[in-house]
C-alpha cells in the first residue's frame, strides 16, 4: 500500500474534474494503473486485512471517479462529432476506435450515387420490371419517372428500346 500513489491518484481524479479535455496521464492503461496501486498491499492478520480492504475500497472508489469523468468526456465530444485522439488510455483508444469504425459507416459517400444509379424516362409502355435489387416497377408508361439500378437502367435503354438513362451529376459541397 502506497499512500503517495493513492494521493497521486485522488490528484490525478481532480485534474480530470476540472479540465475540459482528457488530461494526460502517466500510464498507458487502467490495468497499469492498478498494477501499481495493488503491487504493495498485502494480507495476513485481522488488522492488516481490514487496512487493505479500506485501501482497495479507496482505490476503486477513486477508480470509478477516474472512469466516470473521463468516458463522459469522450462520449461528449463525440456525440458533437469529434472523437478525442489524444491523452488516451489502452482501453479509451478501443473504445473511440469503435466510435469511429461506427462513424465512417455513416459518412455519406461522395461520388458513388451516379455509379450506383441512374434515372430512366420511360419512353415506351413496358410490363412489371423487377430490378436486380429486387425492387417491383408495375407497369410503368410512356414518361414515367425512376431510379434503377446502373445495370437495370443500361439494359432497359440499350437492349430494349423502351426507356433512356440518365446519369446523377451531383454537386460536391464546399
Amino acid at each position: 500500500m502506497n499512500q503517495q500513489e493513492l494521493d497521486r491518484l485522488r490528484d490525478l481524479v481532480k485534474m480530470e474534474q476540472e479540465s475540459k479535455d482528457l488530461v494526460k496521464l502517466p500510464y498507458r492503461s487502467y490495468r497499469e494503473l492498478v498494477n501499481g496501486l495493488i503491487s504493495g498491499v498485502k494480507f495476513g492478520g485481522a488488522l492488516e486485512n481490514t487496512v487493505a480492504s479500506t485501501y482497495l475500497g479507496m482505490v476503486r472508489d477513486l477508480l470509478v471517479s477516474l472512469l466516470r469523468v473521463r468516458i463522459l468526456k469522450i462520449l461528449d465530444q463525440a456525440s458533437a462529432g469529434n472523437l478525442p485522439r489524444r491523452n488516451l488510455l489502452l482501453e479509451e483508444a478501443k473504445l473511440t476506435s469503435a466510435l469511429e469504425d461506427l462513424e465512417n459507416l455513416l459518412k455519406p459517400r461522395r461520388g458513388r450515387a451516379p455509379s450506383r444509379v441512374m434515372v430512366t424516362v420511360f419512353t415506351a409502355n413496358y410490363f412489371s420490371i423487377k430490378t436486380s435489387r429486387g425492387n417491383m416497377i408495375n407497369d410503368p408508361m410512356v414518361g414515367d419517372l425512376a431510379v434503377l439500378p446502373r445495370e437495370d437502367a443500361v439494359e432497359l435503354a440499350s437492349n430494349f428500346k423502351v426507356a433512356r438513362a440518365y446519369r446523377i451529376k451531383t454537386r460536391r459541397r464546399p
